[in-house]
């Protein structure tokens, strides 16, 4: 039994599924998505400045390609934690005063699609801080002739790794103590984004393997891949979600 902690994870994802299903139905009026990515695209790529609406600010460190893979190694084996099939993680240790160890995620990108995803990670993440979100710490895109691009992000590193290898794994599993101390950390992120962010932020991929734990076991949400941003006034509309409705109201 995975007990209680599961259970809110479980209620918190539907919760933002069901707010993410309100953006989609409710489109902000203006600019169109898809201009909208160009126009980040270029921002990123040519000023390295981030429109936050109302406000500009610098953001996280863009990185040079060279300095990236020199921090990890040139891609050894022994520094990758973990491989899907578009994207590796590695851990690298960065050519600073600090020496500071950090999680790096390697993106192999070809596609519009990928592109897509990696400026909005970057736009997204820029503009957020807080305890329990994964600290953003930079990035790098390296464009090739003839091959995948490489797209990098670089985060803090999580030294317990992913809430679901604690979960799931077959290490040592979750003491009630820290699953009611994981619990409110996501809690209290989810709440930050849907409640005082200047735009709401929904995450769309609340799962397991997105909440990361750090040396003491507190809760840090990441992966904002398929993240959305959208205005406040457009989360009220109601939208039946035929599995959180009561039977009668069903029929």
């Amino acid at each position: 039994m995975l007990g209680s902690g599961t259970t809110l994870l479980s209620h918190l994802c539907i919760r933002d599924g069901m707010l993410a299903r309100v953006a989609t139905k409710n489109k902000v009026k203006g600019i169109s998505q898809k201009a909208r990515m160009k126009i980040d695209k270029k921002i990123l790529t040519a000023t390295g400045v981030i429109d936050l609406g109302r406000a500009t600010i610098a953001p996280p460190k863009r990185f040079s390609y060279q300095e990236l893979v020199t921090a990890i190694n040139s891609f050894a084996d022994n520094r990758r934690l973990s491989q899907g099939g578009s994207r590796q993680v590695y851990k690298a240790t960065l050519n600073d005063i600090a020496g500071h160890v950090v999680a790096m995620k390697r993106i192999f990108g070809k596609s519009q699609q990928s592109e897509k995803i990696f400026i909005n990670k970057v736009n997204i993440i820029s503009q957020f801080i807080h305890r329990n979100l994964v600290k953003f710490i930079g990035w790098c895109q390296q464009k090739k002739k003839k091959k995948k691009n490489e797209l990098l992000l670089v985060y803090e590193y999580m030294m317990n790794d992913s809430l679901d290898t604690h979960l799931f794994g077959q290490g040592k599993s979750l003491s009630w103590e820290l699953r009611y101390k994981i619990t409110p950390g996501l809690a209290s992120a989810i709440h930050y984004l849907h409640e005082d962010t200047e735009r709401c932020v929904l995450h769309r991929d609340i799962k397991s393997v997105n909440v990361l734990l750090d040396t003491d076991f507190s809760t840090k949400l990441g992966d904002f891949g398929v993240a959305k941003l959208m205005n406040y006034n457009l989360r009220t509309a109601l939208v039946k979600y035929l599995r959180l409705l009561s039977s009668e109201i069903c029929g």
